[in-house]
């Protein structure tokens, strides 16, 4: 029982990573594509504060 018990808390902290990873991603896809309608305005505003 202990056994199976291990290799069930394996699988849960691997699922979690992984999880984690993909919303990770995803969330930076989101942000990567937001920039890319809007366009130089960001950068525009980072280099404005940046001087």
């Amino acid at each position: 029982m202990k056994k199976r018990h291990l290799y069930y808390s394996l699988i849960a902290i691997i699922f979690t990573i992984i999880t984690v990873t993909v919303i990770m991603t995803f969330k930076v896809t989101i942000d990567y594509s937001k920039t890319e309608k809007v366009g130089d305005i960001p950068y525009f505003y980072l280099n404005k504060g940046k001087y």
